[in-house]
C-alpha cells in the first residue's frame, strides 16, 4: 500500500513538472509569458544603494526605483525576488525569475548567457579600508601584501586577479559586497574592493561603516558598466526594456532617482 502510494505520488510531481515545462515551452516568446503573469519577476541581491531594506523593513534603492519605473512604462508589476549572485544565469533559464537588476556588470562571459540591455551607469571597482589604517595604506604599493576580500565571482574579484601588485596577497572571496564591509569591520581583511557606487553610499561619517573609508586613488580593473539581465535570445523582451529604460530618461525619471541616491555623475545618457 505504501508503495502504491509513494508512486502515485511521484506521478502527481511529474505531471506537476511536465505542465509546468509545457507551459513554458508553449508561450510565444519570452515578453508573452512576462505580459501574460502580469509581472516582471526581478533578481536582485542586497546592495546598497541598489537594492536594500530601509529602517522600516521596506525595499528600497536607486535600482529598485529605477525597475518600478521601468515595469510602470511596460505595464507589468514589478517582483522583487534575492537570489544567490552566482546562480543569477540559472535563475533566469528556469524562469524563477525574469530579469537581473542589481548593479550588473557587463561582461562578454554574461553575453554568452543572457541577453544584456544598453549600459545606464558607469562604475569601478574601489578599495575600502579601516579609517584607522589611513596611515598604513595609501595607494596601490602599500597594500600589496594585505589581506583582501571582494565579493564571489564579482568585479571586483577579477580586478584583483588581473591587477600584478596584488597576485600574492592572502585572498577571501565572500558572498556578497555587503559581506565585505563586515569582514573589513571585523579586522578579518584589511582592504576590501567593492562598487564604487556601493562604497560612496555605504561607508564614512553618517553610515553604518563610519569607521571605514575609500581610498579614492585605488581603483583597480576597467571601467565598467551596467546592464540589465534577461534571457537569452529574447529580442522583444530587450527591445522593450531598452525602450522604457529610455522613456524614463528622457522624461527625467531617472535623473531625480540617481540625484536622490547621489548617483547623478555615474548615470549615463540613453541616446
Amino acid at each position: 500500500m505504501k508503495r502504491k502510494i509513494f508512486a502515485l505520488v511521484l506521478v502527481v510531481a511529474l505531471v506537476a513538472s511536465v505542465a509546468v515545462g509545457l507551459a513554458a515551452c508553449n508561450k510565444d516568446t519570452d515578453w508573452d509569458y512576462i505580459a501574460n503573469k502580469g509581472e516582471m519577476i526581478i533578481g536582485i541581491t542586497i546592495f546598497r544603494p541598489m537594492n536594500y531594506y530601509d529602517n522600516n523593513g521596506n525595499l528600497t534603492g536607486f535600482e529598485t526605483e529605477f525597475a518600478t519605473a521601468v515595469c510602470e512604462k511596460l505595464g507589468v508589476t514589478p517582483k522583487f525576488q534575492v537570489v544567490n549572485w552566482d546562480n543569477k544565469i540559472i535563475e533566469l533559464q528556469s524562469y524563477n525569475i525574469d530579469l537581473v537588476w542589481n548593479g550588473m556588470t557587463i561582461l562578454d562571459t554574461l553575453r554568452a548567457n543572457m541577453d544584456i540591455s544598453d549600459p545606464y551607469m558607469s562604475n569601478r571597482q574601489v578599495a575600502v579600508i579601516r579609517t584607522a589604517d589611513a596611515g598604513a595604506y595609501t595607494d596601490l604599493t602599500s597594500i600589496s601584501n594585505a589581506a583582501l576580500g571582494a565579493e564571489r565571482g564579482s568585479a571586483g574579484e577579477r580586478a584583483i586577479e588581473s591587477t600584478a601588485e596584488l597576485a600574492d596577497n592572502d585572498y577571501t572571496a565572500l558572498e556578497a559586497q555587503s559581506d565585505v564591509l563586515l569582514e573589513l569591520k571585523s579586522g578579518a581583511i584589511d582592504v576590501g574592493f567593492i562598487d564604487i557606487v556601493m562604497a560612496t553610499a555605504s561607508v564614512g561619517e553618517g553610515t553604518d561603516y563610519a569607521d571605514l573609508m575609500v581610498l579614492d586613488n585605488v581603483m583597480i580593473g576597467d571601467d565598467e558598466y551596467y546592464g540589465v539581465g534577461l534571457r537569452k535570445n529574447s529580442p522583444e523582451t530587450l527591445k522593450r526594456v531598452n525602450d522604457a529604460i529610455k522613456a524614463v530618461y528622457d522624461d527625467g525619471t531617472l535623473g531625480k532617482i540617481a540625484e536622490k541616491y547621489g548617483l547623478t555623475n555615474a548615470l549615463l545618457p540613453q541616446d
